[in-house]
């Protein structure tokens, strides 16, 4: 399981003095929270569920031969409470569980939960937490964070940008970034297999 806790940015940057442990792919709540939902003027008020059926993660990594390994994680769900006049405010909770990484070779699916690499037996959680958010523009932004994973902790970032059809009860979004494997001691492969874990994630909030 991963859990991620992100607390909203006061304009266009925020900082926090007590970061928790996260999966990095979800970086995208501070941006909901900032620059786009806000700026939009959508009314973005109250407390938007995450079900795993509105989110899709996707995950990349390249090989030498210059085709791709494709996954996806299938057990994603939350909660934002997001108040888009006072969004220091504003919290968001989602969780991941690495054991349902998926891909469409089986024994690469269960390399990725091997010690190997995620070790979903003894580290079943990793936790990205935001700790700062830069406005692109209205629909834009960047999130820095912290991402916890096997015992490591290293920054990383995010695009997200707020998706046609978003509204006060629901917000579409995406958010792409990645981070090096080889940070957390998963560089079994190279250089065969990249150092560098893509990530994307689609989805919708919607408010309960």
């Amino acid at each position: 399981m991963v859990k991620i806790s992100c607390g909203a940015p006061d304009q266009q940057t925020v900082a926090f003095s007590r970061p928790r442990s996260a999966f990095a792919v979800f970086g995208l709540c501070f941006a909901l929270l900032a620059a786009p939902a806000s700026a939009s003027g959508l009314g973005v008020n109250g407390t938007y569920m995450l079900n795993k059926r509105d989110l899709t993660t996707q995950f990349q990594v390249k090989l030498l031969t210059g085709s791709a390994i494709t996954g996806r994680f299938e057990q994603v769900s939350g909660k934002m409470a997001l108040f888009e006049r006072q969004p220091e405010r504003s919290r968001i909770e989602v969780v991941v569980d690495l054991s349902s990484v998926v891909t469409n070779n089986q024994r690469v699916t269960d390399f990725l939960k091997s010690p190997a690499m995620f070790d979903v037996e003894t580290n079943a959680t990793a936790v990205f937490t935001s700790t700062r958010v830069r406005k692109i523009n209205d629909r834009q932004a960047e999130v820095d964070g912290v991402l916890q994973l096997k015992g490591q902790t290293r920054p990383t970032s995010l695009s997200v940008s707020l998706q046609d059809g978003s509204t006060a009860q629901k917000i579409n979004f995406r958010a792409d970034g990645g981070f090096f494997r080889s940070l957390f001691g998963m560089a079994v492969g190279q250089p065969l297999y990249g150092d560098r874990v893509t990530l994307s994630i689609q989805g919708t909030g919607h408010r309960s």
